[in-house]
């Protein structure tokens, strides 16, 4: 179906790239779910978010690729906080998004790793064994559902 997709650590010599998917995939998929100041308040973060994330001493984070063109990215924090993870709209439903989580999940030793998931995830991380922890909540306009994956494999 696809050439050879590669999973590789970004670095920060990928944050203009990365920035653009980010925004691109938003556009799409979160922006719509989002109130007009919290649409405002994610596209101005964006750019500074990636430099974030982008630092290895406290982030794990991949991309994905086909022939160079990057089109996904996944990021957590310390190991138990998914900050990040945007699958290209033209390839989203061909497995890149569990290929991408399934990377961040196998660098954690946490009996829990949480996030919060845009509307528009929720039913995708479900799926991927993450269950809803509270409602829907609203930070600065900022739509989102609190999630958990609990380890049940034992340590």
């Amino acid at each position: 179906m696809f050439k050879k997709i590669t999973f590789e650590t970004a670095t920060q010599s990928d944050a203009s790239s990365l920035s653009a998917l980010v925004l691109d995939v938003s556009q799409q998929s979160i922006l719509p779910y989002l109130e007009s100041n919290g649409q405002n308040a994610y596209v101005a973060s964006i750019q500074s978010d990636i430099n974030t994330v982008l630092d290895g001493s406290e982030y794990q984070s991949f991309k994905a690729s086909i022939n160079n063109k990057l089109i996904g990215f996944a990021a957590m924090r310390e190991g138990n906080y998914i900050t990040h993870l945007f699958v290209d709209n033209q390839y989203q439903a061909f497995g890149i998004g569990k290929a991408l989580l399934a990377r961040l999940m196998a660098t954690s030793h946490a009996d829990e790793v949480s996030l919060k998931a845009s509307l528009n995830a929720v039913s995708f991380y479900e799926s991927q064994g993450f269950v809803v922890t509270g409602s829907q909540m609203s930070v600065n306009g900022i739509r989102f559902v609190p999630m958990v994956w609990q380890n049940t494999h034992s340590k």
